[in-house]
């Protein structure tokens, strides 16, 4: 018999491809003389880069950047090369993922995704026909503010002063325009793509940003206290603002 093993990762516990290897080693105690074929799958968290890499090939390209509550780190982006043409891939989870914060310090309103910003600099810079993005396992639930302000983008209140840098969510309730007029011009000029899970939903009950678990259904860490803070009426008029933008 000839077995297909393609597990996803356990979270903050195995990657797919460690899963992958447990499986096999289980089964082959039982099964001996069966074959296996190891084939690990992610949704764009945890093991999004090195799945791509491993499957794909490419190059890995290390990033001084912060993580998810600003502590200085080391992450990586990727570079494939097919033919004419070159996608860069960043996983989020590199830069903001949740098993880079401690359990104790992993509060969504405060948490920021203002790392990645400095993946995407260093991607563009080697001028790539896309960028593919991966969401998920983040400790982050910020609305994309934290990138957004890493490129230069400026939140300006409703009394014409600028929001801190970056904003926190719930300040985004007081937003009244974003001026991405200091924005690198690639943000204009390069294709971006996110893959995330297609049934997650940013706002509303069933959103990443309401619900009574810490782990929300695209990994993202999310609060039971969001809608008692307000963070989800921010976050509503922030992406209204960032569409007009």
């Amino acid at each position: 018999m000839k077995w297909l093993i393609a597990p996803g990762p356990f979270k903050e516990s195995l990657s797919a491809t460690e899963v992958a290897d447990a499986i096999r080693r289980g089964l082959s105690r039982v099964f001996p003389d069966d074959q296996y074929v190891e084939f690990p799958i992610c949704d764009g968290g945890s093991g999004f880069l090195d799945r791509i890499l491993s499957s794909q090939g490419g190059t890995r390209h290390s990033v001084v950047t912060t993580n998810a509550i600003g502590q200085q780190i080391d992450a990586s982006f990727g570079l494939i090369r097919s033919g004419p043409r070159t996608l860069a891939i960043i996983e989020s989870a590199e830069a903001c993922g949740l098993t880079g914060v401690p359990p104790g310090k992993r509060d969504p309103t405060i948490t920021t995704t203002f790392g990645i910003g400095p993946l995407l600099e260093a991607a563009a810079a080697l001028t790539p026909d896309e960028i593919l993005i991966g969401c998920g396992d983040s400790a982050t639930n910020d609305g994309g503010v934290g990138v957004a302000a890493a490129l230069g983008a400026k939140f300006i209140g409703s009394d014409g002063q600028m929001l801190p840098n970056p904003p926190r969510p719930e300040a985004l309730r007081h937003l009244s325009h974003i001026d991405c007029s200091d924005c690198p011009t690639w943000t204009k000029a390069i294709p971006i793509t996110i893959a995330c899970n297609l049934t997650s939903l940013l706002l509303g009950p069933e959103g990443t940003l309401l619900g009574p678990i810490i782990i929300g259904p695209d990994g993202s860490v999310m609060s039971p206290e969001a809608a008692e803070h307000g963070k989800e009426a921010a976050i509503a008029e922030g992406s209204t603002e960032t569409e007009r933008a």
